[in-house]
């Protein structure tokens, strides 16, 4: 429960300039693509494409940041922080907490990480 509180509170001090200024990153951190595949898989988004592109492909081989984030989510940044803060902490599916617990233990993804990068 402490790590939910800290999440939820975290998540009510984004402002939505930040979204605007992420949709500007061409060349993200690893923190910024699994943060961001984190909330396409929380919202349950279909698997995106691969980039076409070799230095997109390399940042984010599976597409979450390119194809949905920079395109879907960030094109209503005021949309996505309502979203984020409405969501359904309650009811996510056990599928959905299956593929993102893993991705939460990742090096790119803890708090110091992700705070030195966005």
């Amino acid at each position: 429960m402490p790590a939910l509180a800290e999440a939820i509170k975290q998540v009510k001090n984004i402002q939505v300039k930040d979204f605007y200024d992420m949709k500007t990153v061409n060349n993200p951190k690893p923190s910024i693509v699994t943060c961001f595949k984190c909330v396409c898989l929380m919202k349950e988004m279909p698997k995106p494409k691969k980039p076409n592109d070799p230095g997109q492909l390399e940042m984010d081989p599976e597409g979450y940041f390119f194809e949905h984030t920079k395109k879907i989510l960030l094109a209503n940044p005021n949309k996505l922080l309502k979203d984020l803060i409405e969501f359904d902490k309650d009811n996510i599916p056990d599928e959905v907490v299956k593929k993102v617990k893993p991705l939460l233990d990742l090096p790119e993804m803890a708090a110091d990480r992700i705070h030195s990068v966005s």
